[in-house]
């Protein structure tokens, strides 16, 4: 089963808490069926689902909205997206220049290719929420990992 995923890039953490949630997202995802993971690969989630799935040895596919994603990104935020880049089974690129039609055409992407859509989505107007609605629209099976994710920071805390 190939599992996309779409999340919030600024989720409110504690260090290295996103990466903990991450891990076991990709492992539930894994005991679920998943063989592969698509990812945006957008700062937040994205990435940070991306170095889990490394860490656990799943493929992930790196699909990124256009060339040059991350140039207006800091400079540590440039070298993670690259380490991502290098150690994605597949890296699919998706749009040609930066705009936003590019970003929309990358969700819609993961959705057509994925059976089930993993979102980190609260709710909140944004591209990941849109990502979710259009998942909805067209049938996909969408777990959404907002609860879960509130309940993992509520038990560290």
């Amino acid at each position: 089963m190939i599992v996309g995923v779409t999340g919030h890039r600024d989720v409110e953490q504690e260090p290295g808490e996103l990466l903990a949630f991450a891990r076991l997202s990709v492992a539930l995802m894994v005991e679920r069926g998943a063989s592969e993971i698509i990812t945006g690969m957008a700062q937040g989630w994205d990435l940070t689902v991306a170095r889990a799935a490394f860490d656990l040895g799943v493929p992930y596919v790196a699909a990124v909205p256009f060339p040059g994603q991350p140039d207006r990104w800091k400079e540590v935020e440039q070298i993670e997206w690259a380490w991502a880049v290098k150690r994605a089974a597949r890296v699919v690129t998706v749009g040609r220049l930066p705009l936003n039609v590019s970003y929309i055409k990358r969700d819609r992407w993961i959705v057509d290719q994925c059976e089930e859509l993993w979102a980190l989505d609260s709710g909140r107007p944004s591209g990941s929420h849109t990502t979710v609605l259009y998942a909805d629209e067209i049938g996909r099976i969408v777990r959404s990992l907002w609860e879960p994710w509130t309940r993992f920071r509520a038990e560290r805390n």
